[in-house]
């Protein structure tokens, strides 16, 4: 009888040790690109305009579309890519195509054994081809949630009709 009587501590410790199910953390970051327009008129006096219509994105490397043809934008939530320091997207509005770059670092953080690891990213710059872009200008070059805004994307049009 007395051999039993360490699997009791034993069983005791392994269910005091069952792991957590529920992942209590958000594992999934993406860069938030803030759209920001000037609408000028035949006078050229600008108003800014915060909501897009219409605005498609896809990822340069894969076939995701992560919008299709959305409306009343004014940010973008983008997943940059982990197996590389360079991430492209593709964005088409109003018949004009632009392409977005994103350099950046990517840092792998342990979580909990129940959430794993998250990727944060670190962005070092960002440009565009300039069809309908203007520029880019980073806000915050640390990504390490969802809802953060990162980027700025800037750009002046002659028509107010494109806009919502």
């Amino acid at each position: 009888m007395k051999k039993y009587y360490f699997i009791l501590p034993i069983i005791l410790l392994l269910a005091a040790c069952e792991p957590d199910e529920v992942c209590r953390q958000e594992t999934s970051v993406t860069a938030g690109i803030v759209l920001r327009g000037i609408v000028v008129d035949t006078t050229w006096i600008g108003k800014e305009v915060t909501t897009w219509d219409t605005i498609t994105v896809q990822g340069v490397g894969n076939d995701s579309i992560l919008y299709d043809h959305s409306t009343y934008l004014s940010v973008l939530r983008l997943p940059l890519r982990v197996d590389t320091d360079v991430t492209q997207f593709t964005l088409l509005w109003n018949g004009f195509t632009d392409t977005l770059f994103i350099q950046h670092d990517n840092r792998m953080q342990f979580i909990s054994m129940a959430c794993g690891c998250v990727i944060f990213h670190h962005i070092d710059s960002a440009w565009c081809t300039r069809h309908w872009m203007d520029s880019v200008t980073i806000i915050n070059s640390t990504i390490e949630n969802y809802e953060q805004d990162n980027l700025r994307v800037h750009s002046t049009v002659p028509d107010t009709t494109w806009f919502k």
